[in-house]
């Protein structure tokens, strides 16, 4: 992966990003030029993942660059499936003085790990719902369709080897 093409992570603390001179980024404008809404911004403040800003002398956010490359870290790596959980235990070790690349990758292959078994566990269930469709042909009553009688449990587990989806969206082996 082309590493120029990440964002640099400043630290939370007002010192580490521009003087207000160079501050010049409503929050209007900074959700705008990070491809957010202004709702977002507010939210990255109140989790943290934004520090408050300097205010201009009638009071007003006022918010560089380095806040415009923050949002865009965070929803990059949102995108590649870390939680703000996550992407705050990133920015914190990136905060750390010393802090060396392999920790990052630990959480990267942690990560991917994850995304893997979660695409195990949907080609799983692709698979039971797949032999469940064929297995209906689609006419007569639905008490006797077979993708009711599993789903309902009818079939008592006997009828496919199938994986159950629990409410929280984990699956299982039945």
């Amino acid at each position: 992966m082309d590493t120029d093409s990440i964002p640099h992570l400043h630290r939370r603390r007002r010192a580490a990003y521009a003087p207000a001179a160079e501050a010049g980024f409503t929050r209007k404008q900074l959700a705008v030029a990070a491809g957010i809404g202004v709702e977002t911004v507010r939210f990255y403040e109140a989790r943290g993942l934004l520090p408050e800003p300097p205010r201009s002398p009638a009071g007003y956010r006022l918010y560089s660059q380095a806040d415009v490359e923050r949002v865009r870290l965070v929803r990059r790596s949102q995108q590649l499936g870390f939680t703000l959980g996550e992407i705050e235990e990133l920015i914190a070790i990136t905060e750390l003085p010393g802090a060396h690349r392999a920790e990052l990758k630990e959480r990267a292959e942690s990560k991917l790990r994850q995304i893997h078994g979660k695409i195990a566990d949907l080609r799983a269930i692709e698979a039971s719902l797949t032999e469940l469709v064929r297995s209906c042909d689609g006419a007569g009553s639905v008490s006797a369709c077979p993708i009711y009688q599993f789903m309902s449990g009818a079939d008592n587990g006997d009828h496919h080897n199938h994986n159950n989806v629990t409410e929280e969206g984990d699956s299982c082996h039945v």
